[in-house]
């Protein structure tokens, strides 16, 4: 059996941002506001009370699973079938 090494070697890479961005998301969320307050002013006020913690959540859960899809589409798929 052959494996596919660039997703096997950038799945665990996908999986630790996607961890780092679920167990920091309210200092990411704070500093994001804070970056969105200085830029746009008013408007920016407006974005900035919107954001919450757990609208990160999305994307750090979704860089976890796939970074698990790629270790196992390079694993078990076969590169001449890509």
């Amino acid at each position: 059996m052959e494996i596919f090494w660039p997703p096997v070697i950038i799945g665990p890479v996908a999986i630790i941002i996607g961890i780092l961005i679920v167990r920091f998301r309210k200092s990411i969320v704070s500093g994001t506001a804070e970056a969105q307050r200085a830029m746009f002013g008013r408007l920016g006020e407006f974005v900035a009370s919107q954001a919450r913690p757990s609208g990160a959540l999305i994307p750090g859960i979704a860089f976890i699973v796939i970074g698990v899809a790629a270790i196992l589409m390079g694993l078990f798929i076969p590169p001449g079938e890509w």
